[in-house]
This record gives structure tokens, sequence and C-alpha cells, in this order.
């Protein structure tokens, strides 16, 4: 195992636990280029019926965050399956199966975390968008998709800068969740102000 292999494995793990199924299809449509290549114990995830199923569960992953509702359930719901994918995503990116299985173990087990800890950050976030709803939740989540997918793509094609853009993506998801509170904020002062015109025109009544 590489040191840039283990950065590749993170950078995806970490995209996992925002979009994971756009990082499980990026294995399989990367495996057909130059870049990345998947041991031979993960190329299952580049047979056309698998890539197939994960591009309409990338399809619904995305539709369903751009509903409140369906999105607060893929919340919660969300942590096992991005676990599973930063544990595949972590683990093929960094050896195959008959190398050394307790070191596989260990790296997938470390990409499940990322990717559960990514989840969660992500969450945070995403609930006080939600609040707001409207053109401020659609732009985090394509915010959100456009970051997963360049994170992705960083992973296999520059290893040396998944650092960096995760630091970027961590300040931005940073200073989009303290500007939101500030906004509820605002909007909570103006909603419990009370006219002074209409309480005096009440008790005149």
């Amino acid at each position: 195992m590489s040191l840039l292999q283990l950065i590749t494995g993170f950078g995806l793990a970490a995209g996992a636990g925002g979009r994971a199924m756009i990082v499980a299809l990026a294995l399989g449509v990367f495996h057909y280029t130059p870049y990345f290549n998947l041991g031979q114990d993960f190329q299952w995830i580049a047979a056309p019926p698998v890539m197939t199923v994960l591009a309409v569960l990338a399809a619904l992953e995305l539709i369903a965050d751009w509903y409140p509702s369906l999105g607060e359930l893929n919340d919660v719901a969300g942590y096992a399956p991005k676990a599973v994918a930063g544990f595949i995503a972590l683990a093929a990116a960094t050896g195959q199966v008959s190398d050394n299985l307790l070191a596989l173990a260990s790296s997938g087990l470390l990409g499940a975390a990322t990717a559960s800890g990514v989840h969660w950050g992500r969450t945070k976030v995403r609930r006080v968008t939600r609040d707001l709803d409207g053109i401020v939740d659609r732009g985090a989540s394509a915010g959100e998709t456009a970051a997963t997918t360049s994170l992705a793509g960083v992973s296999f094609l520059y290893p040396i800068l998944v650092p960096v853009v995760l630091v970027i993506v961590a300040l931005a998801g940073w200073l989009l969740y303290r500007s939101v509170r500030k906004m509820q904020g605002a909007i909570g002062e103006v909603a419990n102000f009370e006219d002074p015109n209409d309480e005096t025109g009440a008790d005149s009544t």
C-alpha cells in the first residue's frame, strides 16, 4: 500500500460521506481509464449491470435530497450505506483481498469511519439549510454534489491535492453553517418583534 493509494482511498471515503453512490460509481468509471485500476477482487464494481444499478441509486440519492422530508429521512438512514461505501472505497483503493486481509480490513474500517464522520458533519449543515428550504437548501444540495464529484475526480487524478480539497470543502461547509444560523437568528428576531402601534391599537379597543 503506497501513500498515494491511501490518500486516494481517504479522499474517496470522505466523498462517500456526502454522496455514497457517486463515489461507488466513480470507482467503476475510473477503472476504465489509465488513472485507476480496481484489484481483481473489486472488479465486480465495474461490471455494467452493477454500474447501472449504482447510477440509478445515485440519481435517487440526488432526487431525495432535493425534498426536505426525504432528505431528513436520508440523513438518518444514510449512515449504513455511506459507511459501506467508505469501507469499499478505501479498501479498493489500497489493495486486493488476497494481499493482506488484516491490513485491508483496517483500511476498510478507516474508510467507514471517515465516511460516517463526514456524513455526520454534512447532516449538521443540511439540517439548518432545510429549515430555510427553497433556494438555500437546493444550493446546498447542488454544492454537496459538486464537492463530492470534485473530490472523487481529484482523488483519482491528483491525489496529492486531496487534503487541500478537503480543507476547502470543510471550510465552505462551516461558513455556510455559520451564515445560515445567523440568517435564522435575524429571521427569528423579526418574527418576535412586536409592533408598538398594533399593541396600542389592541389596548384601545
